[in-house]
């Protein structure tokens, strides 16, 4: 199920969440929850012989553009970027297989408020 398209990527089931166009959508290993309140999934991507710095920098620049705003981020093999909005978060997971498979998993959900 793919969303709207913005030339260096392409909009699935969240519209301020860009995809690099080079990736491939895995649809068995993803799923979407949707209630009328909110939206919460996990979407996973791999290509074979995709640099994971540059799937980083990607989206680092991208989130910032749809108004996400960077929580904090680990670099590395497997690198993590956290987003988020007022009222949800997105977690970006970015892994170099040894196979020289690139895999992204994105999470979206609900940003909790928890009450002490």
């Amino acid at each position: 199920m793919e969303g709207k398209d913005a030339g260096v990527g392409k909009y699935y089931f969240f519209d301020d969440v860009l995809i690099l166009k080079d990736l491939s959508f895995e649809q068995d290993d993803s799923f979407v929850y949707e209630t009328p309140q909110f939206k919460t999934g996990s979407m996973i991507f791999k290509k074979w012989w995709l640099d994971p710095g540059s799937v980083v920098d990607f989206f680092l620049s991208y989130m910032e553009r749809d108004d996400w705003k960077l929580v904090h981020s680990y670099r590395g093999k497997e690198s993590t970027l956290n987003f988020s909005k007022p009222d949800k978060t997105c977690t970006i997971k970015v892994t170099g297989k040894w196979n020289g498979t690139t895999v992204v998993e994105i999470r979206v959900g609900p940003l909790g408020t928890k009450k002490m």
